[in-house]
């Protein structure tokens, strides 16, 4: 008889195991439907009825849109990106005496230049009696009226600073 009992507990026990098991899989089963109803509701959400394949031709149509959005941001991006380097200079000055009888550096060179190392050099000689302007039109890092010393270290300034900014 203790046989009989011990296999009829046996029985038991694994019915009440199969149940448990089976309710964990129903569990596991509704939770992955919930789960999936959640993200099918997201991806639906913008399609007013309720389509799967009407909903996938809106992402595309929308994708298509940001594309062409994105091109033109690129578009007005190069263009500044243009404007920019437009407007970058070099720039370099320099003081010093012109004459040995006149002292406070109150002469000057200044070399404004672009990237491509042109564009122009002003310098101002003053001494005692006389005072002098001169522009000089500066192309490639060279001049086709000669350069004074100064000129050409007042180019050499402008294209050191600009590379100091760079770095």
């Amino acid at each position: 008889m203790i046989e009989f009992f011990s296999n009829t507990t046996n029985v038991i026990y694994a019915l009440v195991l199969a149940d448990i098991l089976l309710l964990i899989i129903l569990i596991a089963v509704i939770r992955v439907t919930l789960y999936n109803n959640r993200k099918l509701k997201r991806i639906l959400k913008n399609c007013s009825t309720g389509k799967l394949d009407e909903t996938i031709v809106l992402y595309y149509n929308k994708l298509d849109e940001l594309t062409q959005d994105i091109h033109a941001t690129l578009e007005d991006f190069k263009k500044l990106e243009r404007i920019n380097d437009a407007g970058r200079m070099k720039i370099g000055y320099l003081r010093y005496d012109a004459f040995d009888t006149m002292s406070n550096e109150l002469s000057y060179s200044f070399a404004i230049l672009d990237e491509k190392d042109s564009g122009f050099v002003v310098s101002g000689i003053f001494g005692r009696d006389i005072s002098n302007t001169y522009l000089k039109p500066v192309v490639q890092g060279k001049s086709t009226i000669t350069l004074s010393e100064e000129e050409e270290r007042a180019i050499s300034y402008a294209q050191q600073n600009y590379q100091s900014k760079l770095n």
